[in-house]
């Protein structure tokens, strides 16, 4: 019995020392972006109808490699949509049985959603002046 609790001590002390990295290898990051969108139209018959806000959600990973390198990864909902307004021509009958021809504004709300993988790199400095700086790069995968 002795032996055994000796052998766990050694083996306990032995790897706190081996360990000397004090950053975390795993960060978890939760996000909430708002997002102003708008939708431009390529058709001379449809028209901006103003801005829209949004909201983003979703959690990100960052596994470093070194205390200032990380790969950042993670999983996201994206929303974005806008106004656009048209004019419709509608043929209706009116009481005689006539046919007569309106021409109506219709406005259309768009909400679109994505799904996005975003990969990147992050860089980091060491601590300047109380401060440290750093720069994401990468590109995100969206559907």
């Amino acid at each position: 019995m002795k032996k055994i609790f000796v052998l766990i001590v050694v083996a306990s002390m032995a790897s706190s020392a081996v360990v000397g990295q004090d950053f975390k290898k795993y960060k978890i990051a939760f996000r909430l972006s708002p997002n102003l969108s708008w939708m431009v139209p390529q058709t001379q018959d449809l028209h901006q109808d103003g801005t829209s806000v949004r909201f983003g959600f979703g959690a990100n990973v960052d596994i470093h490699f070194t205390e200032n390198y990380a790969i950042g990864t993670g999983l996201g909902i994206d929303q974005s949509g806008g106004s656009l307004t048209y004019f419709q021509h509608v043929t209706r009958l009116d009481a005689d049985d006539k046919e007569v021809e309106y021409i109506i504004n219709k406005q259309r709300e768009y909400q679109l959603q994505y799904v996005e993988v975003p990969i990147t790199l992050k860089l980091r400095t060491n601590e300047i002046g109380y401060i440290t700086y750093w720069g994401q790069f990468g590109f995100g995968l969206g559907v």
